[in-house]
């Protein structure tokens, strides 16, 4: 199977040319089917090579040149540690259980020895060596220029929204947290941003959405703390807290569904070939590479609009609009963000249209059925807020139930406490 993949490797190179060849192994298009497993091209500091997966044992082989590749390559390092974390076919609850892994070291076409390197168990010493392997990854210097870059429209944002919020209500102070939060979310994630998507995207799909509510809900809780200080946050039964950690869930949901929508486009232009590569940028006449993923840099440009829009939210600019039945006030940035995610939905659409994308007429199927009530919300968020809505009635009728019982073993006359054996 490995001879095969070779073969394979020169066949594309011979059609289709180095760099193309070089772009089917970055973008994981070598992958090959063979009776007993199969192959694929990978590489470690520019040197491919071919990964076999045996059918039986599941495990992963790879076979390296050692006149090529160094024994203590820091990109060799990592890439075991991402065949114990990051391989191996998705279990029923999304996540990647990671493969054992063979490798062979050749010389001159030769076998000179081979390593068998198991996967570490969960929790172990090795295994949090292997994940921290699989995550990180040093922000070089256009990672920074790029950190400084994203950091300043957002902090551009956030000015903005701050000045806007004074001019409206000065009574409540000019607030420099979104400001200053905005300069140092936007550069750590943007400058270290392989290694957060490393971290955030893996794992089931319940652990990526909680850590990346786990992200929105710090930036929020930031912002509101700074400017109103960290005691209410621990006042549970107080209304005024009930109603602020309602307006931070709501707020946070929106954004991470806002987020998610926007994100359809960048995540398109994957597909096209014309699409990827770095990000070209023209100044002033020239042309210059900026060595960043032209995708990444698109998921930034449009994450400023959820972004933004989540601001809004959190200054609470705007004017309030109060919901019938239970009287809670909604602010200008939490409707905004609802309205924009059906607007991100047509614009993914409009952009597969354009690009021919092969998927482009169902898409437009799809998204013609979504469009219903005067507001066009997609069926998705209202299936959605129904079902968080049912979550939360039954954890509440849960909670009631635990509380009549507690009082039930409760006993008034006697002057020793009842003891609840289900108490926590």
């Amino acid at each position: 199977m490995a001879r095969a993949m070779l073969a394979h490797a020169k066949e594309w190179e011979k059609t289709e040319g180095w760099e193309a060849l070089q772009e089917r192994i970055d973008s994981n298009r070598t992958l090959k089917e063979f009776a007993d497993g199969k192959g694929e091209l990978n590489a470690i500091d520019g040197v491919f090579f071919p990964r076999i997966v045996d059918a039986e044992s599941k495990a992963s082989i790879i076979y390296l040149d050692e006149d090529r590749v160094k024994r203590d390559s820091l990109h060799l390092k990592q890439y075991i540690a991402r065949q114990h974390i990051d391989s191996g076919d998705k279990t029923k609850w999304g996540n990647k259980p990671g493969r054992d892994l063979v490798v062979v070291w050749m010389k001159d076409g030769k076998m000179t020895n081979s390593e068998y390197l198991p996967r570490n168990y969960p929790g172990s010493p090795g295994w949090f060596a292997d994940y921290w392997h699989a995550t990180y990854k040093k922000a070089e210097k256009p990672d920074h220029v790029f950190g400084l870059w994203c950091a300043g429209l957002q902090v551009a944002a956030a000015t903005c929204l701050s000045v806007g919020k004074y001019m409206h209500d000065p009574s409540g102070g000019f607030e420099t947290g979104p400001i200053f939060f905005s300069a140092l979310f936007g550069y750590g994630i943007a400058a270290w941003n392989s290694m957060y998507r490393n971290w955030v995207y893996r794992g089931s799909e319940l652990s990526q959405t909680a850590k990346l509510w786990a992200v929105s809900y710090s930036f929020a809780y930031s912002v509101i703390v700074w400017k109103n200080g960290a005691v209410w946050v621990t006042h549970i039964l107080d209304p005024n807290a009930l109603l602020i950690h309602a307006h931070v869930f709501w707020n946070t949901a929106f954004h991470n569904m806002g987020r998610k929508a926007w994100y359809g486009v960048p995540k398109l232009m994957q597909s096209f070939r014309n699409q990827t590569g770095t990000k070209i940028l023209s100044l002033f006449g020239k042309e210059y590479d900026t060595h960043i993923k032209a995708t990444t840099w698109a998921q930034q440009k449009y994450y400023l609009i959820p972004y933004s829009l989540k601001l809004v939210g959190l200054v609470g600019m705007g004017l309030n609009i109060t919901l019938p039945l239970i009287g809670h006030k909604v602010d200008l940035g939490t409707l905004l963000l609802l309205g924009s995610i059906p607007v991100a939905h047509a614009s993914v659409v409009h952009f597969a249209e354009r690009q021919n994308h092969p998927d482009a007429p169902k898409m437009r199927e799809h998204w013609d059925k979504m469009k219903w009530l005067p507001i066009t919300v997609p069926k998705s968020m209202f299936t959605f807020a129904a079902r968080q809505g049912a979550k939360l009635i039954s954890m509440m009728g849960k909670g009631c139930a635990r509380l009549v019982t507690r009082s039930a073993h409760t006993t008034a006359p006697s002057d020793v406490a009842s003891i609840d054996p289900d108490a926590d």
